[in-house]
């Protein structure tokens, strides 16, 4: 679902920005994406365990993908040439759009669950 919603909106940003805008946005969509899927990733190694190593791994991982993901951010902003302010603002919504379905998904496998 968030990859045809990803798709989507790429085909968008192509019709509607100019060049300039397009790379940034894209890229920062890309960032997102690959952090919404670590996060799923880990949120299923972490869900078949208890509560307490659920926690640590999720934690855990939230950690790993921040700095990961601020990595990218650095590299991005240091040695590309796009258009810094569509970077980040496409990547702050973007990131905030997954961060909402990753938790969704998490609880709803959650309550599966139970």
């Amino acid at each position: 679902m968030y990859l045809i919603t990803n798709v989507i909106i790429v085909f968008l940003v192509f019709l509607v920005f100019k060049d300039e805008y397009r790379i940034a946005i894209i890229t920062g969509l890309f960032i997102a994406l690959v952090h919404f899927y670590l996060g799923i990733f880990l949120g299923k190694i972490a869900s078949g365990k208890n509560s307490k190593l659920f926690i640590k791994y999720y934690f855990g991982g939230i950690i790993i993908r921040l700095f990961f993901v601020l990595f990218l951010i650095f590299v991005v902003l240091k040695w590309f040439g796009i258009n810094q302010i569509s970077f980040l603002i496409s990547f702050f919504i973007f990131y905030l759009f997954s961060v909402v379905l990753e938790l969704t998904y998490l609880i709803k496998k959650s309550l599966k669950n139970y």
